[in-house]
């Protein structure tokens, strides 16, 4: 009997839409990835466990006890199922044949993964620690930003794992540095930044840029200057998630990424969401991350201040990060509906953990053939202090 090959073949979309993908994903490549344990379908809300990396401590020699492998996991919510479709006449495939199909998969595909990434940088809401740049950044400005980055990673020596996603602002700036385009001063390195325009690494920080940066407008008590002190309405126990405030202004605003320090503590927290105060006040206002210590009630809250020559009440965020800052996690949608009315293919990549799915259907109302390529994902910050955010005014 002859062979009979489908000429809208969805597991070839599939594989094709998998490799275009790895190859187009930017901050996702650099972060930590993960999947679900049981490798099994999920749906979009769906809960699953990513392994996460994990610490040690060292013991007295010859008197210390093993420490267990024990896989860590943490939980991330599968909350992004996003598609595109597009759709062919049979006029059109008739002239074309299926090779129209394969020409638009990776357009869609790109679209898929700018998506992705906007939700990767979007993170920087979550991280509340920053570096201020005027409009001429220098060398310096990535060796100080560096410091602060080192000085909150602690014990976290393993500095290749540190990337900077840029701007197109912020890279053109650097290319024009002689540390990047210079053979006086980085000798053959500079000649990928000449040729290619590849910024590459420089101080044990790998340069990329990342095109789905964006910026960020504070709330009013960041931006009217005159209202940056608060105080802790309730007590404060370690690990809470949420913080009473008052002793502010009448009504003020923060805005998700705005970021404030507690007296008795050096670390910074990130505001999650958008908040109103009332009469200066406002019970469970979300931070991250959680409480490090227990603080007592009335302790200073403090806001950011205004940096009259690099940080006004909006700018523009580049971020730096060590790769375990963020997780991303995919998981393969179902494909139990292949044959009920469309014919699916899900394919996943053992070793990075990204799975895609396609659908071909045929819509006889219109005499369309209908491509969907969709992907179903989750982001997370692990640990804010392992990023920081490099701002310029808008």
């Amino acid at each position: 009997m002859a062979n009979f090959t489908d000429p809208y073949n969805p597991i070839f979309y599939a594989q094709e839409a998998l490799l275009i993908l790895e190859d187009a994903l930017g901050m996702t490549q650099r972060i930590h990835r993960g999947y679900d344990k049981e490798r099994k379908s999920a749906n979009k809300g769906d809960t699953i466990q990513i392994y996460k990396p994990g610490t040690f401590s060292t013991q007295a020699g010859g008197t210390g006890t093993a420490m267990d492998l024990n896989p860590t996991y943490i939980q991330m919510t599968l909350d992004s199922w996003r598609e595109v479709k597009f759709g062919l006449t049979d006029q059109e495939l008739a002239y074309t044949t299926d090779k129209i199909i394969s020409d638009h998969i990776s357009p869609a595909v790109y679209a898929i993964a700018h998506y992705i990434e906007s939700q990767l940088t979007g993170l920087y809401k979550f991280v509340p620690w920053s570096y201020d740049v005027d409009t001429t950044p220098t060398a310096q400005d990535i060796i100080d930003a560096r410091k602060i980055l080192r000085d909150n990673c602690g014990n976290l020596v393993d500095t290749d794992l540190i990337h900077f996603a840029v701007d197109s602002w912020l890279e053109a700036k650097f290319l024009g540095l002689d540390l990047f385009h210079s053979a006086a001063v980085a000798d053959t390195d500079s000649r990928v930044s000449r040729m290619k325009g590849h910024l590459g690494v420089r101080f044990c920080v790998e340069h990329f840029v990342q095109q789905t940066l964006s910026s960020h407008t504070s709330g009013t008590v960041v931006s009217a200057e005159t209202d940056v002190l608060g105080a802790l309405a309730a007590a404060g126990s370690e690990r809470d998630t949420t913080i009473n405030v008052d002793d502010f202004s009448l009504v003020e605003t923060f805005v998700a990424g705005d970021s404030i320090v507690i007296a008795g503590n050096t670390q910074r927290y990130s505001i999650t969401d958008d908040i109103t105060l009332s009469a200066g006040a406002h019970a469970a206002v979300p931070i991250y991350p959680a409480l490090v210590q227990d603080y007592v009630i009335d302790s200073v809250v403090s806001a950011e201040t205004i940096s009259a020559a690099n940080f006004a009440d909006e700018y523009n965020y580049s971020l730096m990060f060590h790769r375990n800052a963020f997780a991303f996690a995919m998981a393969p949608l179902p494909n139990i509906g292949d044959g009920a009315g469309a014919r699916m293919s899900v394919v996943t990549d053992p070793r990075t953990g990204l799975s895609i799915r396609s659908r071909v259907a045929y819509d006889d109302a219109n005499a369309k053939v209908l491509v969907t390529l969709d992907v179903l994902f989750g982001v997370k910050c692990l640990d804010p202090n392992l990023a920081l955010v490099f701002r310029r005014n808008v």
